[in-house]
């Protein structure tokens, strides 16, 4: 894994295999180790609000990033780069481990569209019913979309967001338990 990450507001730093690694970029919120997928994820943007994120390998390349305000995605994989601007862009989930790019937008209403790591079309998850999507999260056993319930999807303690497993393979998706 990595060694000494640091962060400040135009470069972030680390060690991976005895060399030094070093990226300026600027406004810089927060940089992270995502051990899972072996990348590095630096979020950008002004006021402390994020609106561009970078990916990168433990050895300093550029694997995606992508601009909020702009709409745009951009990734490398196999030599090739992938380039996608769509309305609305509200989050993107890179999962390098699933071999799969999920692009969440809002038009009227939340759409998530998933690609293979190639820019193919995979499937395509359409908002659900009393349910506003968030962002999505991956955890050690599966990704989920976090969502917020409307005025008929509130529990007892007044708590309205919770998470729905996705099948990463089909799309499919599964309510799980309350998200934070």
């Amino acid at each position: 894994m990595i060694d000494k990450l640091f962060y400040q507001s135009n470069q972030v730093s680390w060690s991976f295999l005895d060399k030094k690694v070093s990226v300026e970029l600027d406004h810089i919120i927060t940089a992270s180790e995502n051990t899972t997928n072996r990348y590095i994820i630096i979020d950008t943007g002004e006021k402390f609000i994020s609106t561009r994120v970078y990916y990168y390998s433990f050895d300093g390349n550029l694997l995606m990033m992508y601009d909020l305000p702009k709409g745009l995605l951009e990734w490398s994989f196999n030599g090739h780069i992938n380039k996608i601007t769509t309305e609305e862009l509200r989050d993107v989930g890179y999962f390098i481990s699933n071999k799969t790019i999920l692009i969440m937008s809002q038009l009227e209403k939340t759409n998530i569209t998933a690609l293979n790591l190639n820019g193919d079309y995979l499937y395509e998850i359409s908002s659900l019913e009393g349910y506003e999507m968030k962002f999505f999260q991956e955890l050690p056993e599966h990704v989920s979309i976090v969502c917020d319930g409307d005025t008929n999807h509130i529990d007892k303690f007044g708590r309205n967001r919770v998470n729905f497993k996705l099948d990463i393979s089909t799309g499919k998706l599964s309510k799980g338990g309350i998200a934070y």
